[in-house]
């Protein structure tokens, strides 16, 4: 396979979307992440981004109707599971290049999404560094960053 080059990719990026979502930006499913065959390279990587959210919605809804701390040990333990799984996935993404426009968009819209929100949704953006990184989601995804 030819590998495409970072400018080629990155100029075909904006057009890729729906992002992929975190699960907690509500009424946005796994779905919403661009669907890749396997002769794009990039599948696995694009998987394993939809993978995170999926676990991520499996923690949320484990740990819901607990106050943190009290869980009981079997709600702990599977909670544990579910963190191991996490650092592997993000693991994994984290070391394998995106070689094709989705999957430049499938980590671009995790990274985004994986950023800290106050109550009401809003990304926490503490310094330049931060608001930096947010506007390169926005050129990178080619949405207005929520």
């Amino acid at each position: 396979m030819n590998a495409l080059s970072r400018r080629a990719l990155l100029a075909a990026a904006p057009a890729l979307q729906p992002a992929c979502h975190t699960a907690l930006r509500p009424g946005v499913s796994v779905e919403a992440i661009p669907s890749v065959t396997a002769a794009t390279g990039d599948a696995k990587l694009v998987g394993d981004c939809a993978a995170v959210l999926e676990n991520e919605r499996a923690a949320i809804a484990l740990t819901a109707d607990f106050v943190p701390g009290d869980e009981p040990p079997a709600v702990r333990a599977e909670e544990e599971r579910l963190g191991q799984e996490w650092d592997a996935l993000m693991e994994r993404i984290v070391e394998t290049p995106a070689t094709t426009p989705a999957g430049i968009h499938a980590k671009a819209a995790l990274a985004r999404d994986t950023i800290g929100r106050y109550a009401d949704g809003t990304p926490m953006l503490h310094c330049r560094r931060d608001q930096l990184v947010w506007s390169l989601f926005k050129d990178l995804l080619g949405e207005e960053a929520q």
